[in-house]
């Protein structure tokens, strides 16, 4: 039995969108009444879907038992250790600190995964009614008849909200994971760098919570730039090919730094200012005063999507190459980490640019929760007369 690969896909889509509506409300209904009869009918399409997948990947016949039990096996195992895990956070999570938090970061969770269900099955069933058939739909070029389903097979697709977002993870542990250590440890040796001497009440609590709000706001990330991405390829001049000269690189990416840095401080500042955002939004981030690198994504979705887009204002406008933005997201994984991380280390790489102050301007911010809103570079406060009071003396100290 062949089934058309879209056709399949759009139903291994739409099953995904069942199970999150089953999910998002939980009421007496047929499904959850006849667990098995689901299971094994959405079994059945997404063994549709595994065997299209494997029949383009074996040129012939040949060999096809051994890679039908290896598939089998491996799907097996791949299911056992996802079920593993899931017993894992959910013991994780059931901790007393971290359940009311995951809680209320449940329904989060959901969304991410209904909106990128429903994102795929757009894509199938455009193909499916005949729009994008054909080369256009897999066509990587802009401008294409089939403009959506050109942008999701564009090989930029893959660089820019897949590969950015394994840079900005990966970057974040990279900087995050031993800062937050050091933090843990508080070694004699480093103690002379640390900007605070109170130490948060709760180590587990802020962990847990730092690690669990960064892993969803992320998830939330994902799916918000799976969705608008054939906008963002439409208007976007981020490009592949050939780098550009090590020195252009370098420029633009201190460029996106100070931009940026300008920009999040009038965001920052009306977070502050603005009494809904400030209480519904942004005082979930100042819920520590004593943060740890591993805080510095602790906060609102709106926050940290808006905080996002900020950084990505710099390459869209110019058009830079995909290199150059992930050289700059790296970069303002450092940058988040570090101001979090309660070390004012005389030596960070942050330091080297002018108007720096390391981690010093955003954790008096934490600390006092006024002033300092620029996010680590201390020239635009100083313009708009907003540093925090006494940084003037902590700077000369």
């Amino acid at each position: 039995m062949r089934v058309p690969p879209p056709l399949a896909e759009a139903l291994i889509a739409l099953s995904v969108l069942v199970l999150v509506a089953e999910v998002a409300r939980p009421r007496d209904t047929w499904t959850r009444r006849h667990p098995a009869v689901v299971a094994a009918a959405f079994g059945l399409l997404h063994g549709l879907g595994f065997a299209g997948a494997l029949a383009a990947l074996l040129p012939s016949r040949d060999g096809v038992v051994g890679a039908l039990l290896g598939f089998n096996l491996g799907v097996e195992l791949g299911q056992l250790g996802f079920v593993a895990a899931l017993l894992l956070a959910r013991r994780l999570l059931a901790a007393p600190p971290v359940a009311p938090l995951a809680a209320r970061a449940w329904p989060v969770g959901v969304v991410v995964m209904g909106s990128l269900a429903g994102v795929a099955l757009g894509a199938r069933l455009r193909v499916l009614g005949g729009v994008g058939s054909g080369r256009a739909w897999y066509s990587p070029r802009r401008g294409d008849g089939d403009s959506m389903g050109a942008a999701y097979d564009d090989p930029m697709f893959s660089a820019l909200p897949g590969g950015g977002m394994l840079v900005s993870m990966g970057s974040f542990l990279l900087w995050a994971v031993p800062l937050t250590l050091v933090a843990w440890l508080d070694p004699p040796a480093l103690r002379v760098h640390r900007i605070q001497r109170r130490v948060p009440p709760d180590r587990r609590a802020l962990v847990r919570r730092g690690a669990l709000v960064w892993l969803l706001n992320n998830a939330l990330l994902f799916a918000v730039m799976v969705a608008v991405w054939p906008a963002v390829r439409a208007f976007s001049g981020v490009h592949g090919g050939p780098p550009p000269a090590w020195w252009v690189m370098a420029l633009q990416v201190v460029l996106f730094i100070y931009l940026d840095d300008f920009l999040y401080y009038f965001m920052h500042r009306g977070l502050h200012r603005q009494p809904w955002l400030w209480r519904k939004v942004h005082l979930w981030h100042h819920r520590t005063k004593t943060p740890w690198a591993i805080s510095a994504h602790d906060m609102h979705p709106l926050e940290f999507l808006a905080t996002a887009g900020l950084m990505l204002v710099g390459p869209l406008a110019l058009g830079c190459h995909v290199l150059v933005l992930w050289i700059w997201i790296a970069f303002r994984q450092l940058e988040a980490a570090e101001g979090h991380c309660g070390y004012a280390f005389p030596l960070s790489l942050t330091r080297l640019l002018p108007g720096s102050d390391g981690a010093l301007h955003h954790d008096v911010h934490h600390s006092q929760m006024q002033g300092n809103f620029a996010g680590f570079l201390s020239h635009v406060d100083r313009l708009f007369g907003t540093w925090s009071k006494g940084y003037a003396e902590r700077r000369k100290g």
